[in-house]
């Protein structure tokens, strides 16, 4: 069976069945994404939501493991690894990335979710097993935020650890 394109979704006649699966897919604080979903809904197709999400700001690429975003999690983790080995534009890259994409998470994780709801209704599945399927594939995972949070955190400490290191440099805090 064919995939059901995202904009199908957006302009289905039975909303009820696609706030349905996207409150199972969203889990936790469904009501916000949702809010969000009927947003995207009435901009139309091909539209941006442009919107802020504060955990997003505040945790930075860990809320995207959280939210098992993976791919979108790594390609935001990179600049602020490699501001860590001294890549001259990736510090600057960071600072852009972390107070840019907490306008576009709630966009890109609606997105998300449509189409983890499109590959399930492409499945085949009656509706109970299709609401168990995208509770399983949504919602938050705690273990891959959280390993992804202590990157980030162990990152901040290198930050802090190297702006003494350049500020006093008869301290040696970090290995040369």
């Amino acid at each position: 069976m064919a995939e059901i394109p995202i904009h199908e979704l957006l302009r289905s006649p039975d909303q009820d069945a696609v706030r349905a699966d996207l409150a199972a897919f969203f889990g936790r604080n469904a009501e916000r994404y949702l809010a969000s979903y009927e947003k995207l809904r009435a901009a139309g197709p091909g539209r941006i939501l442009v919107s802020w999400n504060w955990a997003a700001f505040c945790y930075n690429f860990p809320w995207f493991f959280c939210r098992k975003m993976f791919l979108l999690g790594a390609l935001f983790s990179l600049p602020p690894l490699a501001a860590h080995v001294s890549v001259p534009w990736a510090g600057n890259a960071a600072l852009v990335i972390s107070l840019v994409f907490p306008a576009f998470a709630d966009h890109w994780y609606v997105r998300h979710a449509l189409s983890r709801v499109a590959k399930a209704r492409a499945l085949g599945l009656e509706p109970a097993e299709r609401i168990g399927h995208l509770r399983r594939a949504g919602g938050l995972s705690l273990v891959t935020g959280g390993a992804a949070l202590l990157l980030y955190l162990g990152l901040f400490v290198m930050g802090v650890l190297s702006a003494f290191q350049a500020a006093l440099p008869g301290l040696l805090l970090l290995p040369r």
